[in-house]
């Protein structure tokens, strides 16, 4: 770490993974790599809270990792999957605006109590949503929370 702390964070985060997989410190744990890569661009501000999704970049990447490339080839792949990462989150957070964008235009007809805007909300910001817990966060009862989710399964 304090060799790289002079880098810029994706170096430095490059430097790290490759580090991690040289040494191999833990042979059955190879997924942690990427955590601390990510870990490292989080403790540099690069994103403040959540963990990149390094895994989906690495999957996508063209590049497979082999004992015999050079370190410049190493670099220019973890560089190839952050690219990769970064055009498949876009398009992923474009679906997540669409999806909300047509919701909210379904709840528009509704009345000034209605709790649907919010379920919307708390669907997109959740990635499992139960009974108990829209009832808990909407503030209604559970039976009403269930015919609310029911109802969000139609639109």
């Amino acid at each position: 770490m304090g060799r790289s702390q002079n880098l810029p964070p994706l170096m430095a985060a490059s430097v790290a993974l490759d580090a991690w997989e040289e040494i191999e410190p833990l042979q059955r744990s190879a997924w942690l790599g990427p955590l601390l890569a990510a870990a490292l661009l989080r403790s540099r501000g690069k994103t403040r809270h959540h963990l990149t999704a390094l895994h989906s970049g690495f999957r996508q990447a063209k590049y497979r990792r082999f004992g015999r490339d050079d370190l410049e080839t190493r670099l220019i792949a973890f560089a190839c999957a952050i690219e990769a990462m970064a055009k498949a989150d876009s398009k992923e957070l474009d679906r997540l605006t669409l999806a909300r964008e047509l919701l909210l235009r379904k709840c528009k007809g509704r009345g000034t109590n209605s709790r649907m805007p919010q379920l919307v909300e708390l669907c997109l910001a959740s990635p499992v949503v139960t009974v108990p817990l829209a009832a808990k966060e909407l503030r209604v009862s559970q039976c009403r929370s269930r015919k609310m989710l029911n109802r969000e399964n139609r639109l």
